[in-house]
């Protein structure tokens, strides 16, 4: 795919600077100054719109901190475990969880509005007829995902000073619920698509080639994608409107439609990157790694089935038993304390344990070793002391094997006689770190930014038709089968596209045997949690959509058979996923300040919204399940 050259993303850049809004809490900054237009062409501004759908700081603030903890893909790295730490980590503790996203959708927002400004203002405004609805697509997939968090958004209104509209009622636009949004998104879904389908066989498009990171301008597929957001916002409202999803459901699955829903991968709303984008498009991409560890949670469920996606989700460790073997026998000739031995039970692919209590009880340095009195019972003691040596991290500051100081990072590592560099025998897996940043540790893959897959499609019409016999072109097994094949070809290549560490292909054997194992392999008494277990799986690195699907439906828990969550205690009480941002009260004189107020009042009305500084209240959509 063509990149776009360093001109134009110096004035991409540039112009980003004129639009964000630093507060998203308080959206009247959006609008408070007319924006001068850039002298850019429209479909230059697309390709920065859709930049802006996963950008550094929400991957370091709403997910490596967060999400990713909170649905237990990974664990805190050792040395971000603290007691205060782990407290803040399952709250909202960090504003940025929701002013990252939040800053993203304020960003797209200002794009599409200026590039249809400047598509309605140039001399062939109907070459742009496409462009403009691709971007009111991407657009309202980001506001659902933004609504997750933050319930009543500025959309219809919130932008007109893009299009030189100053007077009062666009300066200071209305937040408008939930509710009235949901039925504004999917009519003009449906508009986007109608007006797609208007221009299939119009010759005079401008080219978006290289500029459409997902189609490549492929109309078509624009209109799958269409179809692919209105069945997730169906699934939303599913439990608060019921009928209403249903009805999306039913228009989009019709078999009639089929030729105009995802069939394969190649439909799947991906944004596919060259290997220079994380230089372009900067910041700490890398830091999943320094924040996280494979989790006992996921790592289990990926053990237990020999799932074949785990070398691309995670990194093999270094526990070989020859590795630890030479480990131990250093352990024993330098005197250390025969508890640093490495159990015979920890192998290739290890997860460690979240709760903070359980992975606190064993020391933190060989002078405060406890004994086995000091715990209840033996499964206590032994507990403590796995979840010890899962959490081990390492900084080659500290890289010998007599050295056990905990001031850093918490770890060890060693060195085989004559060699010049350390080997880290940390036993959970490190995350595949080239699946943020492709060219981490001299990598040469290229990057990708998920908002719909055909997989996680194929998962939300399995459930319609199970649950709600949607009719449909398949089966409610068909989807799912089809879902999982897709998942596993996918993630194929994802591997391939980001060159992950030891990449190498998943086998026919390997698949063949996974997709026939029970548990995987369609069950009819247990359709609808195979349907979730996959869904959560296929997750891994959008774990903003795995974080609202579980609100939906609960999926995965404590008592889940295929996959089952992690009790999570901090400080002997049990801790709970955050539902929504924590709210504040604007101050009063700042601009915009009745409407701020009023999307406050109007979401308080809802007896499950609860108090606004509550992050486990819940906005609209996220009903409590029957």
């Amino acid at each position: 795919m063509k990149r776009v050259n360093k001109f134009f993303a110096i004035i991409l850049v540039a112009f980003s600077s004129l639009v964000a809004s630093n507060c998203t809490d308080e959206f009247d900054k959006l609008n408070s100054n007319p924006r001068t237009i850039p002298l850019v062409e429209p479909e230059q501004l697309f390709y920065r719109t859709l930049t802006e759908w996963y950008q550094s700081g929400h991957a370091w603030e709403s997910n490596y901190i967060s999400k990713i903890q909170w649905m237990q893909y990974g664990t805190p790295a050792a040395y971000f475990t603290g007691e205060a730490d782990m407290q803040v980590r399952w709250t909202y503790g960090r504003s940025g969880i929701g002013n990252s996203v939040y800053s993203e959708y304020n960003n797209m927002g200002g794009y599409v509005t200026t590039m249809q400004y400047l598509a309605e203002k140039s001399a062939t405004p109907e070459k742009y007829t496409d462009l403009i609805q691709m971007g009111r697509i991407l657009l309202i997939a980001k506001a659902i995902q933004t609504s997750d968090l933050w319930g009543s958004l500025a959309y219809s209104d919130a932008w007109l000073s893009r299009k030189g509209m100053v007077d009062d009622a666009s300066m200071e636009p209305v937040f408008q619920t939930q509710e009235e949004l949901v039925v504004i998104w999917d009519r003009e879904l449906k508009e986007c698509i109608q007006k797609l389908q208007a221009a299939l066989n119009a010759t005079d498009k401008v080219s978006l080639r290289g500029i459409d990171r997902a189609y490549n301008g492929d109309s078509q597929k624009w209109i799958k994608a269409a179809n692919g957001i209105r069945l997730r916002l169906a699934s939303r409202i599913w439990n608060k409107q019921p009928q209403a999803a249903i009805a999306i459901a039913t228009e989009v699955l019709a078999p009639g439609n089929a030729a105009n829903v995802f069939s394969s991968k190649d439909d799947s709303f991906i944004f596919w990157y060259d290997v220079l984008y994380t230089n372009v498009h900067g910041g700490d991409w890398h830091s999943v790694e320094d924040l996280n560890r494979a989790s006992a949670t996921f790592m289990d469920y990926l053990n237990k089935y020999e799932d074949p996606r785990r070398p691309i989700y995670y990194r093999i460790n270094n526990l070989t038993p020859e590795n630890r073997a030479e480990f131990n026998r250093q352990i024993k000739a330098t005197g250390n304390n025969p508890w640093f031995l490495l159990p015979e039970n920890l192998g290739r692919w290890e997860g460690a344990v979240i709760s903070f209590d359980r992975r606190q009880a064993w020391p933190s340095a060989p002078s405060d070793m406890p004994v086995r009195g000091d715990f209840p019972d033996d499964a206590s003691f032994l507990a403590a002391r796995n979840a010890y040596y899962d959490n081990w991290d390492y900084d080659d500051r500290w890289a010998t094997v007599t050295t056990f100081d905990r001031r850093y990072s918490g770890g060890i590592a060693f060195t085989f006689p004559g060699a010049t560099s350390t080997t880290d025998m940390r036993p959970a897996n490190i995350p595949q770190t080239r699946l943020w940043r492709g060219n981490w540790n001299s990598g040469s893959g290229g990057n990708w930014a998920s908002v719909m897959s055909f997989s996680d499609f194929s998962y939300l019409a399995a459930e319609f038709v199970l649950r709600a016999n949607v009719p449909s072109s398949r089966t409610a097994q068909q989807w799912y089968e089809t879902g999982l094949r897709a998942s596993l070809d996918q993630w194929n290549a994802i591997g391939s596209h980001c060159r992950v560490e030891n990449y190498a292909a998943m086998t026919t054997t390997a698949i063949d045997k996974f997709l026939e194992m029970p548990g995987i392999k369609w069950d009819e008494s247990n359709a609808l949690e195979q349907i979730y277990a996959q869904t959560y799986v296929d997750h891994y690195k959008n774990v903003d959509e795995s974080w609202a699907f579980w609100k939906r439906t609960g999926y995965p828990n404590t008592e889940s058979e295929i996959i089952t969550l992690e009790t999570i205690m901090v400080s002997g009480i049990e801790r709970t996923v955050p539902r929504r941002v924590k709210f504040t009260y604007p101050t009063e004189g700042t601009h915009n300040y009745k409407n701020l107020m009023k999307r406050l009042e109007d979401m308080e009305k809802d007896p499950n919204f609860g108090k606004i500084d509550n992050e486990w209240g819940r906005v609209w959509w996220d009903m409590p399940i029957n």
